[in-house]
């Protein structure tokens, strides 16, 4: 949903993930991906989106244009390098071979990024 209830509870569960993170891989590198429905086209939900992300000190995989077939951005891939660990995006994008019959197997983009480790 879009209503601000919708968005409170997507807040609380942005705020147990990074409660979590914080105590077990606060130094290491992360990557987080997944559906966080957080319309990016929205600016509430963009707020939290990005209020996110700084807290654990993210970089949004992707270069801004998620899909090319118009679908709305929902779905996001974050990353940070750690104390021993530096990951790089060597490419991201939305891999477009996962369709059945010409259609797409999911009602959301089949998002990826590879990385580089050092």
């Amino acid at each position: 949903g879009r209503s601000d209830l919708d968005r409170a509870a997507r807040a609380a569960q942005l705020d147990q993930l990074v409660l979590v993170v914080d105590g077990y891989v606060s130094d290491q590198a992360l990557i987080v991906a997944g559906d966080l429905n957080l319309d990016w086209d929205n600016p509430k939900d963009r707020e939290l989106l990005f209020d996110f992300r700084d807290r654990l000190g993210l970089v949004r995989a992707e270069n801004g244009v998620q899909a090319e077939k118009g679908w709305p951005v929902l779905d996001y891939i974050f990353f940070r390098s750690g104390k021993h660990t530096i990951l790089t995006v060597a490419r991201s994008g939305e891999e477009r071979t996962f369709v059945s019959d010409g259609m797409p197997l999911s009602d959301h983009p089949a998002l990826f990024a590879r990385f580089n480790i050092r």
